[in-house]
């Protein structure tokens, strides 16, 4: 498992990337644990750029409030 910080900022940078860009929609789906990847990377950018950059963000099976499996592991 990668640290959910390092990989938000990776995120982050990837999707600031696009700026200036004409291109196509971008849109984020975001499965479990990387739904707080996904989530952290667009509060880094701040509401302002990611609301520029990011068309959609779904996310399946978020972990926002932890999982149950855990606790079985």
């Amino acid at each position: 498992r990668k640290n959910l910080e390092e990989s938000a900022v990776r995120l982050a940078a990837t999707i600031n990337a696009r700026v200036g860009r004409t291109t196509r929609p971008l849109h984020l789906i975001a499965h479990s644990q990387g739904s707080l990847v996904a989530r952290r990377a667009l509060q880094l950018l701040g509401p302002k750029l990611a609301r520029q950059l990011v068309s959609h963000l779904v996310l399946l099976g978020p972990a926002s409030y932890g999982t149950f499996s855990a606790a079985f592991a």
